[in-house]
């Protein structure tokens, strides 16, 4: 299994959260700990449920707009390496001398992963940000399921009105009549709307 940012960036999750960081004096319980992320944030608590080395540092979780299932963008699939290839070659950099990225200014880097990753999504590859399946990380649940230990974690899912609509107005955004809302939902969903 391959390592990549994303996944290195999720273990930084878990020593956050650890109870020996959080002072007694604030009125914390470490033994009844819940978590709350909204969007992205929300995603990042379900990378917590499938990350082993966060068992037992919170009992309960909240995920506000965080369930991302390939609706707001693809999930990205593969280790990463065609990105750094792509990146290596726009940069003229070989490909086994990796570690000359080290030297690269930020916005030279920036400018060759921004020509390069739009074709990498449209493809359905890994195009950075988010973790990989690996060692320390059993994968996106939408795609690997939630690991048993996750399954004991009661979570409440919930939404932000309007975060991922993009296709409505402002004005839709003010409906406070249950049967307008009920018609717009019938209209755009058809008989999975209930």
């Amino acid at each position: 299994m391959q390592r990549c940012v994303g996944s290195v960036t999720i273990l930084l999750h878990s020593a956050v959260i650890r109870p020996a960081s959080w002072s007694a004096a604030a009125g914390g319980d470490a033994g009844n700990v819940t978590v709350l992320g909204q969007s992205g944030g929300g995603m990042k608590i379900l990378d917590l449920m499938q990350m082993p080395a966060a068992d037992g540092l919170f009992h309960k979780a909240v995920v506000m707009s965080g369930v991302n299932a390939g609706v707001l963008s693809p999930i990205p699939y593969g280790s990463g390496e065609k990105l750094i290839r792509a990146i290596l070659r726009e940069l003229n950099i070989p490909e086994g001398n990796v570690e000359a990225l080290e030297i690269v200014p930020h916005g030279e880097l920036v400018r060759a992963y921004m020509k390069e990753c739009p074709a990498l999504y449209l493809a359905n590859e890994y195009f950075g940000g988010g973790p990989q399946k690996n060692e320390y990380y059993c994968g996106v649940p939408s795609i690997h399921g939630f690991r048993p230990n996750g399954m004991d974690i009661p979570v409440m899912f919930g939404s932000v009105i309007c975060e991922f609509d993009k296709e409505t107005g402002p004005e839709d955004r003010t409906l406070s009549d249950e049967s307008a809302v009920i018609t717009r939902l019938q209209a755009k969903f058809g008989s999975r709307a209930q």
